[in-house]
């Protein structure tokens, strides 16, 4: 599969509450992933078991990449430099399989406009 695209994935982890009782989170950022970027003509809806999503774009990403969907995606640029999306959370991770084996993952996410 060709992924002539790059993004950086932003991992958000939870940690112990600071000293007003919030929660404290930690970020970290995966940059230079390899993937393809396809816009979702007007979103799409998505049902997958109880839940639904709606989704502005899908990835596609190598089958080893390290993504959930507690996750962001901080920008998707393409082999120029180009910003193609600046912001998106993860609303659904897709492991499409093929002959008894995942091929590549399938990445629904909602842009975030701000």
């Amino acid at each position: 599969m060709r992924l002539p695209h790059t993004c950086t994935i932003r991992t958000v982890t939870a940690g112990t509450a600071d000293s007003t009782g919030q929660p404290a989170t930690s970020t970290s950022d995966t940059a230079n992933v390899q993937c393809r970027l396809e816009t979702l003509a007007g979103g799409v809806e998505l049902q997958q078991t109880a839940r639904a999503v709606v989704a502005s774009h899908r990835l596609y990403l190598a089958k080893d990449a390290t993504i959930t969907e507690k996750d962001q995606i901080v920008t998707v640029q393409d082999a120029n430099g180009a910003t193609l999306l600046s912001a998106a959370d993860v609303e659904l991770v897709d492991r499409v399989c093929g002959a008894r084996a995942v091929h590549h993952l399938e990445v629904y996410v909602q842009e975030v406009r701000t």
